[in-house]
């Protein structure tokens, strides 16, 4: 079976920039790195088992990753998987 194809939301990018502006400039390079990696492992994650997440509420699921969690939804008919919102740590979200 193909990868399905993992597609980010707008909301994605405005949680990673959220969470960047409360730390310090210097410090901004590092979060950017280090969330675009959570998102490609997650991406890697999800393109071979985009079910692999817990059940959320109705189609969404959710994947825990190093404190950050991801809501998500598996699109079978075009085998597509929606990220979409990243929620930070310490943060409530359910």
């Amino acid at each position: 079976m193909k990868n399905a194809k993992v597609i980010f939301s707008p909301a994605v990018d405005e949680a990673i920039l959220r969470h960047a502006a409360y730390a310090a400039p210097e410090d901004v390079p590092a979060i950017l790195d280090f969330t675009f990696e959570l998102q490609k492992r997650l991406v890697r994650t999800l393109e071979t088992a985009p079910l692999g997440g817990k059940k959320f509420q109705g189609n969404l699921r959710f994947f825990p990753m190093k404190g950050y969690v991801f809501l998500y939804e598996y699109i079978e008919v075009t085998h597509e998987v929606h990220v979409v919102d990243m929620i930070g740590p310490g943060q409530n979200w359910r």
